[in-house]
């Protein structure tokens, strides 16, 4: 029950979020990568192509990544936002074997930490002890719109 309740409030906030932001939508913090395999991102498993990272919101606490169709997006919950001063744009991953989950990425102005995702989760609880994390970074990735 308390999953539920639970549920329906995040749902209720996000949706009240989106349907609150500004017409213009930040494209000069937009930043579009490559990401050249397959990746998971809260609890979801996206294909591996081009993607448009941009704020959902003013308080850069909400972010949205949508693929090259714009009818899917996922919405990433910062868990931590630090300013950045350094250009170099990226994103990094954790790596089990196949398996690659985004944990956070850097553009000009920010650096974004995600939340270990459920299914992060999972996979090291069943790896156990001898889960070989590896970090990986792509730095492919331009500003703006595409």
């Amino acid at each position: 029950m308390k999953i539920r309740l639970f549920a329906f409030m995040f749902a209720a906030i996000l949706s009240a979020a989106i349907n609150t932001l500004p017409a213009s939508a930040q494209s000069s913090q937009a930043v579009r990568v490559d990401i050249p395999f397959n990746f998971s991102t809260n609890n979801s498993t996206l294909p591996a192509g081009t993607y448009q990272i941009e704020p959902a919101g003013d308080s850069r606490t909400l972010w949205k990544i949508s693929g090259r169709d714009h009818k899917s997006a996922e919405f990433l919950m910062a868990l931590t936002l630090q300013g950045s001063s350094q250009e170099n744009l990226r994103l990094t991953f954790h790596r089990y074997g196949e398996s690659n989950f985004l944990v956070g990425f850097k553009t000009s102005d920010y650096e974004v930490q995600l939340p270990v995702s459920g299914r992060e989760k999972a996979l090291r609880s069943t790896l156990g002890p001898i889960a070989a994390m590896n970090v990986v970074d792509v730095e492919n990735v331009t500003r703006g719109s595409r």
